[in-house]
């Protein structure tokens, strides 16, 4: 028996070495081998998310560095009536079930956000709302990834512009699903 990867990230602070240790100390079917495994204590559940802020209609579910634009995005569009629900969702492996289904029944929207491509956390949230049933409603579901195109060098913030990963991108995709087409153009100017 090996030891079964985790995909984790967190939002708040850049994860240690430690604290990826501590989160497979603290699953269940994993261990932690060597002179560290005593000096491990688990540190928060493995596999759960958390809802950062409560609002209606859309929910946008980041993982890892896109939580934080998340809750930009979430802040822009609140001079136009919006109140999102941002959920950090900690890990992609093991996905936290509960939490999706609870934003995929409370809301109308779901938007998952991530710094990763195509075939990563979002993928994975589509795979388990199918065969969980979640996509045979009325929700609407769109993923915000890395395009599958070279991005040319250069700064962060140029990066995540070119890909359309910036707050305001993710506040005009948020209009635009609401058919609100005038208020995401004006968000984007």
């Amino acid at each position: 028996m090996g030891i079964s990867v985790l995909g984790l990230t967190s939002a708040q602070e850049g994860i240690s070495f430690i604290q990826l240790l501590q989160g497979w100390h603290a699953a269940p079917r994993l261990s932690v081998y060597g002179p560290l495994a005593g000096l491990i204590k688990p540190r928060g559940q493995v596999g759960k998310g958390r809802i950062l802020i409560e609002g209606e209609r859309v929910a946008l579910l980041g993982y890892g560095a896109a939580v934080q634009s998340c809750l930009a995005a979430a802040a822009l569009v609140v001079p136009h009536g919006l109140r999102l629900t941002v959920a950090d969702a900690r890990f992609c492996k093991p996905l936290d079930h509960a939490l999706i289904r609870s934003l995929v029944k409370s809301h109308d929207v779901l938007i998952t956000v991530e710094e990763g491509s195509i075939g990563g956390f979002g993928s994975h949230v589509a795979q388990f709302m199918a065969l969980d049933g979640l996509l045979d409603g009325n929700i609407k579901w769109r993923p915000l990834v890395l395009p599958d195109l070279y991005i040319n060098h250069g700064s962060p913030a140029d990066q995540l512009a070119h890909a359309g990963l910036t707050p305001s991108h993710i506040a005009a995709t948020v209009f635009n699903i609401l058919g609100q087409t005038r208020e995401a153009l004006e968000i984007m100017s």
